[in-house]
């Protein structure tokens, strides 16, 4: 997977609110957003399924971030 380059001056703000779109996707059994969680999640057997996505916390959407910008 290639890594997203990171802006010349990122905006914290900006990457909290990205990541809770991904939360908010997530919990709504978005396909892009669960396969983006698949990829890079260490453990998505741990947060997949209808019961555990609704626990799918904003520090996980923030790693899925994280290494998508490797």
């Amino acid at each position: 997977m290639n890594a997203k380059e990171l802006p010349a001056r990122p905006s914290l703000e900006q990457y909290k609110k990205q990541a809770k779109d991904l939360v908010k996707a997530f919990k709504s059994s978005d396909p892009d957003a669960i396969q983006r969680v698949k990829k890079l999640h260490p453990h998505p057997e741990k947060i997949l399924g209808p019961v555990l996505r609704a626990r799918f916390p904003l520090a996980d959407a923030q790693l899925i971030l994280a290494h998508e910008h490797g």
